[in-house]
């Protein structure tokens, strides 16, 4: 019970008031129709720095019970990116932010459809195209659910990504057994009643070995509160140690802390940070 009022309370820090928008910061709101999906998706991007063509982009991916506002009303995304832009710890990039219900970002039956592959092969070359990003300068990062869907998304074409950012990943130790919360909280997007084959096939884990004969491989930056839930922090761990039997080095930061916006807010400036790093 304790487990679900801190989750349930993690969820609803996601509503908090609008940010404050930095100086020469341009927030645009708009939707992207799917004929995939029979819907839109809701999306934001954020120029932050004045970006020219080529800049970079960084997506930044909501978790379970969010929507695309939520890295900038809770997580202070914007301020957090005009302070390393300033810094000149990030060169000057726009932020696109997707809505996507509690869909894990995996290509899923009905109700949620094929996300992941709506998101790689429509959105993001459309949204790219718009705003004249170079695609060698690209980044994800998620948190939660979103964490688990910056790794499924960026291991789908390891290729495409410079940098993945996964903070307090949904990921979890392969062979774990799942809770009827945690069932819960997969919202039907691995099948309902929930399929493990469906699960295991978008599992980030499995995706693993294909990063192994990679010349130029994404940095990866994983972080998770040691007092988070569902086993989250060991799932963080063991995926840092499988990076490293493949050859991939990561930076993997087990701190104090819990499932909720003071640790994201804590641990989005190092992990943006790390993306300028990965720039060079």
């Amino acid at each position: 019970m304790l487990q679900r009022r801190q989750f349930l309370l993690a969820l609803a820090l996601g509503i908090a008031a609008r940010p404050v928008l930095a100086a020469g910061t341009r927030v645009v709101e708009a939707t992207y129709w799917s004929h995939a999906l029979g819907r839109a998706l809701p999306y934001l991007t954020c120029a932050v720095g004045a970006p020219g063509r080529g800049a970079p982009v960084v997506y930044l991916l909501h978790g379970h019970g969010g929507g695309h506002w939520d890295w900038l009303r809770a997580g202070r995304a914007l301020e957090t990116a005009d302070a390393l832009v300033e810094a000149k710890r990030l060169p000057p990039l726009h932020l696109v932010l997707p809505g996507v219900g509690n869909s894990w970002y995996v290509d899923g039956p009905e109700p949620h459809g094929p996300v992941a592959t709506v998101l790689q092969d429509d959105f993001m070359p459309m949204v790219e195209r718009a705003l004249a990003t170079d695609p060698a300068r690209r980044a994800v990062i998620g948190l939660s659910m979103g964490g688990f869907g910056a790794l499924h998304w960026a291991l789908l074409r390891p290729a495409d990504w410079r940098f993945v950012g996964a903070l307090s990943p949904a990921i979890f130790t392969p062979g774990s057994h799942f809770s009827e919360l945690q069932l819960g909280l997969f919202s039907g997007a691995f099948g309902e009643p929930f399929e493990r084959a469906r699960y295991a096939e978008a599992d980030p884990f499995a995706r693993l070995p294909d990063l192994a004969h990679m010349a130029s491989p994404p940095a990866f930056y994983l972080s998770c509160g040691e007092d988070d839930f569902f086993g989250l922090a060991e799932g963080t761990r063991a995926f840092g140690e499988a990076l490293a039997a493949v050859g991939v080095p990561a930076t993997v930061h087990i701190e104090p802390g819990y499932h909720d916006w003071e640790f994201w807010r804590a641990e989005l400036p190092e992990a943006m940070a790390a993306f300028g790093t990965a720039l060079g």
